[in-house]
Protein backbone atom coordinates (compact mmCIF):
# COMPACT_ATOMS: atom_id res chain seq x y z
CA UNK A 1 0.00 0.00 0.00
CA UNK A 2 1.35 3.28 -0.97
CA UNK A 3 2.08 5.78 1.98
CA UNK A 4 3.49 9.15 2.79
CA UNK A 5 5.00 9.61 6.11
CA UNK A 6 5.69 12.93 7.39
CA UNK A 7 8.87 12.85 7.02
CA UNK A 8 8.72 12.40 3.42
CA UNK A 9 5.68 15.52 3.29
CA UNK A 10 7.95 17.42 5.40
CA UNK A 11 10.75 16.38 2.98
CA UNK A 12 8.95 17.87 -0.24
CA UNK A 13 7.37 20.71 1.22
CA UNK A 14 11.05 21.75 2.13
CA UNK A 15 12.38 21.39 -1.21
CA UNK A 16 9.44 23.20 -2.44
CA UNK A 17 10.23 26.59 0.19
CA UNK A 18 13.48 26.23 -1.00
CA UNK A 19 13.03 26.30 -4.16
CA UNK A 20 10.60 29.14 -4.43
CA UNK A 21 12.91 31.28 -2.35
CA UNK A 22 16.30 30.56 -4.64
CA UNK A 23 13.97 31.41 -7.67
CA UNK A 24 12.75 34.90 -5.90
CA UNK A 25 15.98 35.77 -4.83
CA UNK A 26 18.79 34.16 -7.55
CA UNK A 27 18.28 37.41 -9.65
CA UNK A 28 19.58 39.72 -7.09
CA UNK A 29 22.85 37.17 -6.38
CA UNK A 30 24.22 35.39 -9.72
CA UNK A 31 26.10 38.53 -10.94
CA UNK A 32 28.84 38.27 -8.01
CA UNK A 33 31.29 35.39 -9.17
CA UNK A 34 31.90 34.35 -5.24
CA UNK A 35 27.81 34.90 -3.99
CA UNK A 36 26.55 33.26 -7.12
CA UNK A 37 29.17 30.80 -5.87
CA UNK A 38 28.12 29.93 -2.89
CA UNK A 39 24.57 30.27 -3.84
CA UNK A 40 24.80 27.53 -6.51
CA UNK A 41 26.28 24.79 -4.53
CA UNK A 42 24.41 25.73 -1.09
CA UNK A 43 21.23 24.76 -3.13
CA UNK A 44 22.80 21.47 -5.04
CA UNK A 45 23.89 20.30 -1.49
CA UNK A 46 20.43 21.01 -0.07
CA UNK A 47 19.04 18.73 -3.00
CA UNK A 48 21.61 16.34 -2.54
CA UNK A 49 20.97 16.24 1.09
CA UNK A 50 17.24 15.02 0.10
CA UNK A 51 18.16 12.28 -2.22
CA UNK A 52 20.27 11.45 0.36
CA UNK A 53 17.52 10.88 2.79
CA UNK A 54 15.51 8.92 0.90
CA UNK A 55 17.79 5.95 -0.85
CA UNK A 56 21.07 6.75 0.59
CA UNK A 57 23.99 5.33 -2.27
CA UNK A 58 21.41 4.98 -4.84
CA UNK A 59 22.32 5.78 -8.65
CA UNK A 60 20.22 8.67 -8.84
CA UNK A 61 22.06 10.04 -5.82
CA UNK A 62 25.55 9.01 -7.44
CA UNK A 63 24.25 11.23 -10.68
CA UNK A 64 23.41 14.08 -8.32
CA UNK A 65 26.74 13.75 -7.39
CA UNK A 66 28.38 13.79 -11.13
CA UNK A 67 26.13 16.69 -11.83
CA UNK A 68 26.49 18.84 -8.13
CA UNK A 69 30.66 18.44 -8.42
CA UNK A 70 31.72 17.61 -11.54
CA UNK A 71 30.05 18.41 -14.43
CA UNK A 72 27.41 21.37 -14.17
CA UNK A 73 28.64 22.22 -10.87
CA UNK A 74 32.46 21.89 -11.39
CA UNK A 75 32.98 25.34 -12.36
CA UNK A 76 31.36 27.12 -9.08
CA UNK A 77 33.28 24.80 -6.74
CA UNK A 78 36.59 25.64 -8.58
CA UNK A 79 36.36 29.13 -8.03
CA UNK A 80 35.32 28.75 -4.04
CA UNK A 81 38.36 27.12 -4.38
CA UNK A 82 40.48 29.40 -6.80
CA UNK A 83 38.33 33.05 -7.05
CA UNK A 84 41.09 33.82 -9.99
CA UNK A 85 39.08 31.56 -12.44
CA UNK A 86 35.73 32.43 -14.25
CA UNK A 87 32.62 30.90 -14.17
CA UNK A 88 30.83 32.42 -17.37
CA UNK A 89 33.91 32.48 -18.97
CA UNK A 90 33.18 30.40 -22.38
CA UNK A 91 35.60 27.61 -23.69
CA UNK A 92 37.76 27.11 -26.57
CA UNK A 93 35.08 26.70 -29.08
CA UNK A 94 33.86 30.26 -28.12
CA UNK A 95 35.62 32.02 -25.35
CA UNK A 96 33.48 35.11 -25.62
CA UNK A 97 31.75 35.64 -21.83
CA UNK A 98 28.29 34.46 -21.10
CA UNK A 99 25.85 37.87 -21.49
CA UNK A 100 23.84 39.06 -18.56
CA UNK A 101 20.51 37.31 -19.72
CA UNK A 102 22.20 34.42 -20.90
CA UNK A 103 23.91 33.71 -17.49
CA UNK A 104 20.51 34.67 -15.75
CA UNK A 105 18.66 31.95 -18.03
CA UNK A 106 21.25 29.44 -17.13
CA UNK A 107 21.39 29.69 -13.43
CA UNK A 108 17.38 29.55 -13.51
CA UNK A 109 17.19 26.45 -15.44
CA UNK A 110 20.26 24.72 -13.44
CA UNK A 111 18.33 25.55 -10.48
CA UNK A 112 14.99 24.27 -11.59
CA UNK A 113 16.33 20.91 -13.22
CA UNK A 114 18.02 20.01 -9.85
CA UNK A 115 14.95 21.03 -7.19
CA UNK A 116 12.47 19.66 -9.59
CA UNK A 117 14.17 16.35 -10.34
CA UNK A 118 14.89 16.21 -6.82
CA UNK A 119 11.73 16.95 -5.36
CA UNK A 120 9.96 13.96 -8.24
CA UNK A 121 12.28 11.32 -7.11
CA UNK A 122 10.98 12.42 -3.69
CA UNK A 123 7.11 12.38 -4.44
CA UNK A 124 7.79 8.63 -5.70
CA UNK A 125 4.65 6.45 -3.95
CA UNK A 126 6.91 3.99 -2.93
CA UNK A 127 4.35 0.85 -2.17
CA UNK A 128 5.50 -0.51 1.57
CA UNK A 129 4.64 -4.00 1.01
CA UNK A 130 6.86 -4.24 -2.97
CA UNK A 131 10.02 -2.44 -0.92
CA UNK A 132 10.23 -5.82 1.15
CA UNK A 133 10.11 -8.02 -1.73
CA UNK A 134 13.32 -9.64 -3.48
CA UNK A 135 13.83 -11.23 -6.33
CA UNK A 136 12.30 -14.48 -7.38
CA UNK A 137 13.83 -17.19 -9.21
CA UNK A 138 12.88 -17.79 -12.75
CA UNK A 139 12.58 -21.10 -13.27
CA UNK A 140 14.78 -20.84 -15.99
CA UNK A 141 17.03 -19.52 -14.55
CA UNK A 142 19.64 -22.08 -14.79
CA UNK A 143 19.45 -21.58 -18.44
CA UNK A 144 20.26 -17.79 -17.85
CA UNK A 145 23.70 -18.39 -16.22
CA UNK A 146 24.48 -21.26 -18.79
CA UNK A 147 23.55 -18.57 -21.76
CA UNK A 148 25.74 -15.63 -19.99
CA UNK A 149 28.51 -18.20 -19.07
CA UNK A 150 28.96 -19.19 -23.18
CA UNK A 151 28.77 -15.89 -24.22
CA UNK A 152 31.60 -13.90 -21.79
CA UNK A 153 34.46 -14.62 -23.43
CA UNK A 154 33.48 -14.13 -27.41
CA UNK A 155 31.87 -11.16 -26.02
CA UNK A 156 34.69 -9.78 -23.88
CA UNK A 157 37.22 -10.70 -26.88
CA UNK A 158 35.35 -9.13 -29.43
CA UNK A 159 33.92 -5.66 -27.98
CA UNK A 160 36.20 -4.36 -25.46
CA UNK A 161 39.65 -5.68 -26.26
CA UNK A 162 39.17 -5.29 -29.96
CA UNK A 163 37.25 -1.84 -29.94
CA UNK A 164 39.59 0.06 -26.86
CA UNK A 165 42.84 -0.92 -28.63
CA UNK A 166 41.93 0.28 -31.98
CA UNK A 167 40.92 3.39 -30.33
CA UNK A 168 44.06 3.22 -28.71
CA UNK A 169 46.65 2.91 -31.97
CA UNK A 170 44.37 5.70 -33.31
CA UNK A 171 44.93 8.24 -30.31
CA UNK A 172 48.32 6.64 -30.28
CA UNK A 173 48.76 7.36 -34.22
CA UNK A 174 47.21 11.36 -34.47
CA UNK A 175 46.72 11.86 -31.09
CA UNK A 176 43.20 12.28 -28.41
CA UNK A 177 41.33 14.15 -31.34
CA UNK A 178 42.30 11.19 -34.04
CA UNK A 179 39.21 9.46 -32.39
CA UNK A 180 37.21 12.04 -33.35
CA UNK A 181 38.20 12.76 -37.04
CA UNK A 182 34.96 10.93 -38.06
CA UNK A 183 32.62 13.37 -37.04
CA UNK A 184 33.34 15.74 -39.89
CA UNK A 185 32.44 13.19 -42.49
CA UNK A 186 29.46 12.04 -43.71
CA UNK A 187 26.90 10.54 -41.38
CA UNK A 188 26.87 6.78 -41.22
CA UNK A 189 25.13 3.79 -38.56
CA UNK A 190 27.62 3.29 -35.18
CA UNK A 191 30.12 0.94 -34.86
CA UNK A 192 29.50 -0.06 -30.68
CA UNK A 193 27.22 -3.15 -31.48
CA UNK A 194 29.33 -5.05 -29.44
CA UNK A 195 29.98 -3.16 -27.26
CA UNK A 196 26.11 -2.38 -26.98
CA UNK A 197 25.99 -6.55 -26.15
CA UNK A 198 28.57 -6.73 -24.01
CA UNK A 199 27.14 -4.36 -21.67
CA UNK A 200 23.48 -5.96 -22.01
CA UNK A 201 24.75 -9.84 -20.58
CA UNK A 202 27.51 -7.71 -18.01
CA UNK A 203 23.79 -6.40 -16.95
CA UNK A 204 22.46 -10.10 -17.38
CA UNK A 205 25.34 -11.16 -15.29
CA UNK A 206 24.67 -9.25 -12.63
CA UNK A 207 21.10 -10.13 -12.34
CA UNK A 208 21.21 -13.73 -12.79
CA UNK A 209 24.84 -14.87 -12.69
CA UNK A 210 26.87 -16.49 -10.24
CA UNK A 211 29.38 -14.47 -8.03
CA UNK A 212 32.65 -15.80 -10.59
CA UNK A 213 30.56 -14.51 -13.44
CA UNK A 214 30.14 -10.89 -11.56
CA UNK A 215 33.62 -10.90 -10.78
CA UNK A 216 34.96 -11.74 -14.74
CA UNK A 217 32.44 -9.26 -16.41
CA UNK A 218 33.41 -6.45 -13.66
CA UNK A 219 36.73 -6.81 -13.99
CA UNK A 220 36.76 -6.42 -18.12
CA UNK A 221 34.85 -3.59 -17.22
CA UNK A 222 37.13 -2.47 -15.16
CA UNK A 223 40.02 -2.91 -17.86
CA UNK A 224 38.15 -1.08 -20.85
CA UNK A 225 38.07 1.86 -18.53
CA UNK A 226 41.86 1.49 -17.29
CA UNK A 227 42.22 1.48 -20.98
CA UNK A 228 40.46 4.66 -21.79
CA UNK A 229 42.12 6.78 -18.91
CA UNK A 230 45.46 5.58 -21.04
CA UNK A 231 43.69 7.24 -24.07
CA UNK A 232 42.54 10.26 -22.45
CA UNK A 233 38.66 9.87 -21.76
CA UNK A 234 38.23 10.18 -18.27
CA UNK A 235 33.90 9.94 -18.43
CA UNK A 236 34.73 5.93 -18.27
CA UNK A 237 36.73 5.80 -16.05
CA UNK A 238 34.51 8.39 -13.20
CA UNK A 239 32.01 5.79 -14.29
CA UNK A 240 33.27 3.05 -13.50
CA UNK A 241 34.46 4.47 -9.81
CA UNK A 242 30.92 5.59 -9.61
CA UNK A 243 29.42 1.89 -10.22
CA UNK A 244 32.11 0.42 -7.94
CA UNK A 245 31.33 2.77 -4.56
CA UNK A 246 27.71 1.31 -5.57
CA UNK A 247 28.01 -1.56 -5.62
CA UNK A 248 30.05 -2.03 -2.84
CA UNK A 249 28.16 -0.02 -0.66
CA UNK A 250 24.55 -1.47 -1.73
CA UNK A 251 25.53 -5.25 -1.87
CA UNK A 252 28.51 -5.87 0.23
CA UNK A 253 26.91 -3.48 2.92
CA UNK A 254 31.22 -1.66 3.37
CA UNK A 255 30.83 1.73 5.08
CA UNK A 256 30.67 4.49 3.40
CA UNK A 257 33.51 6.21 5.29
CA UNK A 258 35.69 3.16 4.71
CA UNK A 259 34.96 3.53 0.58
CA UNK A 260 35.20 7.60 0.86
CA UNK A 261 38.89 8.13 0.79
CA UNK A 262 39.18 5.01 -1.32
CA UNK A 263 36.84 6.97 -4.05
CA UNK A 264 39.11 10.18 -3.25
CA UNK A 265 42.56 8.26 -3.57
CA UNK A 266 41.11 7.28 -7.05
CA UNK A 267 40.28 10.41 -7.98
CA UNK A 268 43.59 11.78 -7.57
CA UNK A 269 44.82 9.35 -9.35
CA UNK A 270 42.17 9.64 -12.10
CA UNK A 271 43.73 13.59 -12.88
CA UNK A 272 47.66 12.02 -12.26
CA UNK A 273 47.27 9.59 -15.35
CA UNK A 274 44.98 11.48 -17.33
CA UNK A 275 47.20 14.24 -17.21
CA UNK A 276 50.13 12.40 -18.34
CA UNK A 277 47.95 10.33 -21.25
CA UNK A 278 47.91 11.08 -24.78
CA UNK A 279 45.64 13.05 -24.83
CA UNK A 280 47.77 15.46 -22.78
CA UNK A 281 51.43 14.55 -24.62
CA UNK A 282 53.56 16.41 -24.46
CA UNK A 283 51.68 19.31 -22.16
CA UNK A 284 53.10 19.88 -18.44
CA UNK A 285 49.91 20.91 -16.69
CA UNK A 286 50.85 19.77 -13.09
CA UNK A 287 54.70 21.33 -12.73
CA UNK A 288 54.47 24.21 -10.19
CA UNK A 289 50.58 23.73 -9.35
CA UNK A 290 49.17 23.46 -5.45
CA UNK A 291 46.88 20.79 -4.90
CA UNK A 292 44.23 23.45 -4.50
CA UNK A 293 44.65 24.70 -7.60
CA UNK A 294 45.44 21.26 -9.26
CA UNK A 295 41.53 20.27 -7.97
CA UNK A 296 40.38 24.01 -8.81
CA UNK A 297 41.68 23.10 -12.49
CA UNK A 298 40.30 19.61 -12.44
CA UNK A 299 36.72 20.65 -11.40
CA UNK A 300 36.92 23.95 -13.78
CA UNK A 301 37.84 21.68 -16.87
CA UNK A 302 34.89 18.89 -15.97
CA UNK A 303 32.44 21.92 -15.55
CA UNK A 304 32.47 23.11 -19.45
CA UNK A 305 29.01 21.36 -19.39
CA UNK A 306 27.85 24.86 -18.32
CA UNK A 307 29.04 26.73 -20.89
CA UNK A 308 27.86 24.29 -23.19
CA UNK A 309 24.55 24.13 -21.88
CA UNK A 310 24.48 28.49 -22.03
CA UNK A 311 25.53 28.54 -25.56
CA UNK A 312 23.18 25.57 -26.63
CA UNK A 313 20.22 28.34 -25.74
CA UNK A 314 21.70 30.65 -27.79
CA UNK A 315 21.59 28.85 -30.62
CA UNK A 316 18.65 27.88 -33.26
CA UNK A 317 17.84 25.88 -36.01
CA UNK A 318 18.61 22.52 -33.93
CA UNK A 319 18.33 19.69 -37.14
CA UNK A 320 14.88 17.99 -36.91
CA UNK A 321 16.45 14.48 -37.05
CA UNK A 322 18.09 14.95 -34.03
CA UNK A 323 14.92 15.30 -31.81
CA UNK A 324 13.80 12.00 -33.52
CA UNK A 325 16.77 10.12 -33.21
CA UNK A 326 16.97 11.04 -29.24
CA UNK A 327 14.14 8.87 -28.69
CA UNK A 328 13.94 6.35 -31.70
CA UNK A 329 16.75 4.10 -32.73
CA UNK A 330 18.57 4.00 -35.88
CA UNK A 331 15.80 6.90 -36.92
CA UNK A 332 19.09 8.77 -38.50
CA UNK A 333 20.66 6.12 -39.82
CA UNK A 334 17.19 5.21 -42.45
CA UNK A 335 16.88 8.89 -42.90
CA UNK A 336 20.50 8.55 -44.18
CA UNK A 337 19.55 5.67 -46.49
CA UNK A 338 16.57 7.64 -48.24
CA UNK A 339 18.17 11.06 -48.31
CA UNK A 340 19.25 12.34 -51.72
CA UNK A 341 22.07 14.52 -50.34
CA UNK A 342 24.36 12.99 -47.87
CA UNK A 343 24.07 13.42 -44.53
CA UNK A 344 26.68 15.13 -42.45
CA UNK A 345 27.20 14.63 -38.88
CA UNK A 346 26.25 18.09 -37.55
CA UNK A 347 22.54 16.93 -39.79
CA UNK A 348 21.69 14.15 -36.95
CA UNK A 349 23.24 15.44 -33.55
CA UNK A 350 22.40 18.23 -31.53
CA UNK A 351 26.37 18.31 -29.97
CA UNK A 352 27.91 18.29 -33.58
CA UNK A 353 25.31 20.83 -34.64
CA UNK A 354 26.44 23.12 -31.79
CA UNK A 355 30.14 22.45 -32.67
CA UNK A 356 29.69 23.14 -36.02
CA UNK A 357 27.28 26.28 -35.23
CA UNK A 358 29.77 27.84 -33.12
CA UNK A 359 33.03 27.19 -35.34
CA UNK A 360 32.98 25.01 -38.11
CA UNK A 361 37.26 25.39 -38.37
CA UNK A 362 37.53 23.49 -34.75
CA UNK A 363 34.80 20.97 -35.56
CA UNK A 364 36.25 20.37 -39.30
CA UNK A 365 39.87 19.74 -37.61
CA UNK A 366 38.03 17.37 -35.54
CA UNK A 367 37.60 18.69 -31.77
CA UNK A 368 34.52 18.14 -30.41
CA UNK A 369 32.36 20.36 -27.72
CA UNK A 370 30.37 17.54 -26.35
CA UNK A 371 26.53 18.21 -24.51
CA UNK A 372 24.37 18.13 -21.70
CA UNK A 373 21.60 16.37 -20.73
CA UNK A 374 19.67 20.12 -19.98
CA UNK A 375 20.45 21.13 -23.56
CA UNK A 376 17.67 18.68 -24.69
CA UNK A 377 15.39 19.45 -21.76
CA UNK A 378 15.37 22.98 -22.84
CA UNK A 379 15.13 22.49 -26.60
CA UNK A 380 12.20 19.48 -26.04
CA UNK A 381 10.27 22.25 -23.25
CA UNK A 382 10.91 24.77 -26.18
CA UNK A 383 12.64 27.17 -23.81
CA UNK A 384 9.38 27.42 -21.45
CA UNK A 385 10.29 26.82 -18.37
CA UNK A 386 7.14 25.29 -16.96
CA UNK A 387 7.35 22.60 -19.54
CA UNK A 388 11.04 22.35 -18.22
CA UNK A 389 10.32 21.70 -14.99
CA UNK A 390 7.73 19.50 -15.17
CA UNK A 391 9.92 17.00 -17.36
CA UNK A 392 12.29 17.66 -14.68
CA UNK A 393 9.70 15.88 -12.40
CA UNK A 394 8.83 13.36 -14.38
CA UNK A 395 12.46 11.91 -15.14
CA UNK A 396 13.11 12.01 -10.84
CA UNK A 397 9.59 10.16 -10.63
CA UNK A 398 10.86 7.94 -13.75
CA UNK A 399 14.26 7.28 -12.26
CA UNK A 400 12.98 6.38 -8.91
CA UNK A 401 10.66 3.97 -10.34
CA UNK A 402 12.95 1.87 -12.39
CA UNK A 403 15.18 2.03 -8.66
CA UNK A 404 12.46 0.91 -6.78
CA UNK A 405 11.10 -1.76 -8.76
CA UNK A 406 14.78 -3.19 -9.93
CA UNK A 407 14.66 -5.37 -6.25
CA UNK A 408 12.22 -7.45 -7.38
CA UNK A 409 11.85 -6.91 -11.83
CA UNK A 410 14.63 -8.43 -13.28
CA UNK A 411 13.83 -6.09 -16.40
CA UNK A 412 14.28 -3.15 -14.23
CA UNK A 413 17.48 -4.50 -12.82
CA UNK A 414 18.92 -5.00 -16.38
CA UNK A 415 18.18 -1.58 -17.00
CA UNK A 416 19.75 -0.12 -13.99
CA UNK A 417 22.58 -2.24 -14.46
CA UNK A 418 23.20 -1.70 -18.50
CA UNK A 419 22.47 1.99 -18.64
CA UNK A 420 24.50 2.66 -15.22
CA UNK A 421 27.81 4.42 -16.93
CA UNK A 422 25.58 6.21 -19.74
CA UNK A 423 23.43 7.79 -16.47
CA UNK A 424 26.31 9.00 -15.22
CA UNK A 425 27.53 10.43 -17.87
CA UNK A 426 24.34 12.10 -18.46
CA UNK A 427 25.08 15.79 -16.96
CA UNK A 428 27.92 15.86 -19.77
CA UNK A 429 25.99 14.44 -22.57
CA UNK A 430 22.32 13.45 -24.95
CA UNK A 431 19.45 11.53 -23.83
CA UNK A 432 19.88 10.48 -27.31
CA UNK A 433 22.31 8.12 -25.49
CA UNK A 434 20.33 6.60 -22.83
CA UNK A 435 17.12 6.14 -24.63
CA UNK A 436 18.06 3.82 -27.76
CA UNK A 437 20.12 2.42 -25.94
CA UNK A 438 17.42 1.09 -23.56
CA UNK A 439 15.78 -0.05 -26.84
CA UNK A 440 17.98 -2.17 -27.58
CA UNK A 441 18.71 -3.97 -24.09
CA UNK A 442 14.81 -4.47 -24.46
CA UNK A 443 15.07 -6.18 -27.46
CA UNK A 444 18.17 -8.22 -26.65
CA UNK A 445 16.69 -8.96 -23.38
CA UNK A 446 13.33 -10.55 -24.70
CA UNK A 447 15.06 -12.59 -27.20
CA UNK A 448 17.36 -13.64 -24.41
CA UNK A 449 14.28 -14.76 -22.25
CA UNK A 450 12.54 -16.09 -25.01
CA UNK A 451 15.59 -18.42 -26.05
CA UNK A 452 16.35 -19.37 -22.70
CA UNK A 453 12.55 -20.09 -22.19
CA UNK A 454 12.57 -22.54 -25.49
CA UNK A 455 15.91 -24.51 -24.07
CA UNK A 456 13.99 -24.87 -20.64
CA UNK A 457 11.21 -25.99 -21.64
CA UNK A 458 13.09 -28.63 -24.44
CA UNK A 459 15.20 -29.93 -21.60
CA UNK A 460 11.72 -30.53 -19.32
CA UNK A 461 10.35 -32.29 -22.10
CA UNK A 462 13.32 -34.14 -22.69
CA UNK A 463 13.03 -35.22 -18.94
CA UNK A 464 9.37 -36.55 -19.26
CA UNK A 465 10.25 -38.38 -21.92
CA UNK A 466 13.02 -40.09 -20.27
CA UNK A 467 11.02 -40.95 -16.91
CA UNK A 468 8.61 -42.54 -19.40
CA UNK A 469 10.65 -44.47 -20.95
CA UNK A 470 11.95 -46.07 -17.30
Amino acid sequence: MWKYSVIDFSRCLGLFVCALLSMFFCEDIIYDQLHCSIFVCANMLVCLLAVWTVNRMSPFFLFWCAYVFIFIGGRFWSYLLNPLVDIRAGNFFDTTPLKNEIWSDTIHYVLLFIYAGTLGYCLYPRDREKAERTMEKAPAHDVYVQLTEYAFWPLAAMTLIRSLLAYRNAASAGGYLAMYSGQTQEYSSGSSFFDMIYVTFFAFALTWGTKWQKIRYVGVFALAALINILIGQRGMFGAFMLFAIWLITSYFHISLKKVVPAALVSLVLLYVISMNSIRNAGVNMIENQTPIQLASLFLYDQGISLSVFSQSMEVTGYPVIAYFQSFIPGFSFFCSLFSSVPLESYDVSFQNYLAYTLNSYFFTAGNGLGWTFLGDLFLFSGGCMWVFTLIALGFGLLCHGIEFRSRYSPLCAVFVYAVFTRFMMLPRNSIATVIPFLAYVFIIYVLFVLTANYLQNKQNKKEECDKVEE
